[in-house]
């Protein structure tokens, strides 16, 4: 029978090792550095991720357990003191480009938006001890790091992440961080409301969604019909008035929607003018699948425990589970069988060590594309 190695080894192929030895050369992230180099931490990450272990020794006695399969990957040894200074010094950077890196080089017709591109933009808290993480204020007596996340809603993955602390307001965190795109559709929730913001959005040709204030102040210009079923209780166009009417001096539109399942009347307001009210409604609805993606990425990932207490350790943690989340989407692309991703991750988290083909694993008559790129690239990489 011929030799198949583990699972981890065929994960971790995926991996363009050309490319991340590219990020390690540009931050000197290998310099002086004998032990645990820049790619056996993202090794060791994604073992993490994948096998959920929540503590250092956690991880050192999985690899313990078995290290001739992750000897081809270049770990012979491994020591909790080694994983937590690794974490302190290596640059984060190397991982956060990465992982950019890999997003963009997914493959394309995997990735072909089908219509109107629609970017949802939320942020999530990350609760932390003030007495272990020292630099991350938040509370009195509570520690903390946010999120800030855009997620394409058709890929499910995170096409930008930003990284503050937790009482950095929302605004402040992406106000110019976002490239706003022609003809892509923002949403947004009442957090991220402001005129000025939305108005530089208008002025770069995309689109907006977002909920209305209750303290914001208009006036009604033109009253449009709307279908007496679907949900939607008024369709309007207005105009900002008050002392913020120079911040928009463009037409704005209001959608009054009555959501049936939580029994509430909400209201949106758009820039776009061509869709139905009912689509105005059902985009903002698909604001729900970025709260999937951090209840993923919690629950799943496990960021909300970390393995180091340092500010760098918990950037490359975060970094790694997210290279982790894009490398399981990359193996669901190859998949003629439409397979959750969460199909995917149960099916393979307690066999990350066990030598069969990935692929069969997942599904055996149903693969469409194997990888391309050879184990004999491992061994190049470490020549």
């Amino acid at each position: 029978m011929a030799y198949q190695r583990p699972i981890i080894t065929q994960i971790v192929q995926e991996v363009n090792r050309y490319d991340f030895k590219k990020q390690v050369s540009e931050y000197d992230g290998d310099r002086k550095v004998s032990k645990l180099k820049c790619f056996g931490i993202l090794v060791a990450m994604i073992y993490t991720h994948l096998k959920t272990n929540r503590t250092l020794r956690d991880i050192v006695i999985g690899f313990q357990a078995a290290l001739g399969s992750f000897y081809h990957l270049g770990l012979k040894s491994l020591k909790r003191s080694t994983i937590s200074d690794a974490l302190r010094n290596r640059p984060a950077e190397v991982y956060e480009k990465f992982y950019y890196s890999l997003l963009s080089s997914l493959n394309r017709s995997d990735r072909r938006q089908k219509g109107m591109k629609i970017n949802l933009i939320d942020s999530t808290t990350i609760s932390l001890c003030l007495e272990k993480f020292d630099w991350a204020n938040y509370r009195k007596k509570k520690g903390g790091i946010k999120l800030h996340v855009m997620l394409d809603s058709e890929t499910k993955l995170a096409e930008q992440v930003l990284i503050t602390n937790a009482v950095c307001h929302d605004m402040k965190a992406i106000n110019g961080e976002i490239e706003f795109k022609k003809g892509e559709v923002y949403v947004y929730d009442r957090g991220y409301s402001c005129y000025k913001y939305l108005h530089g959005i208008e002025l770069t040709g995309a689109y907006f969604v977002t909920r209305l204030k209750s303290n914001w102040k208009y006036r009604v210009v033109k009253k449009k019909r709307v279908p007496k079923t679907g949900g939607v209780l008024k369709d309007r166009l207005i105009r900002v008035s008050g002392t913020k009417k120079a911040e928009y001096p463009d037409t704005l539109r209001l959608v009054t929607f009555y959501h049936k399942e939580s029994n509430k009347v909400l209201q949106f307001l758009t820039n776009n003018f061509r869709l139905s009210a009912k689509k105005i409604a059902a985009i903002y609805k698909t604001r729900w699948q970025i709260e999937l993606f951090f209840r993923w990425m919690k629950q799943h990932m496990k960021i909300k425990s970390f393995l180091s207490t340092s500010l760098n350790g918990v950037k490359i943690q975060i970094w790694c589970a997210l290279i982790t989340h894009a490398l399981l989407h990359l193996i669901k692309s190859r998949l003629v069988m439409d397979m959750d991703v969460f199909e995917i991750y149960r099916r393979i988290q307690d066999r990350l060590l066990n030598g069969i083909d990935l692929y069969g694993l997942l599904a055996d008559s149903y693969v469409k594309k194997k990888p391309v790129e050879q184990y004999r690239q491992m061994e190049l990489f470490y020549a």
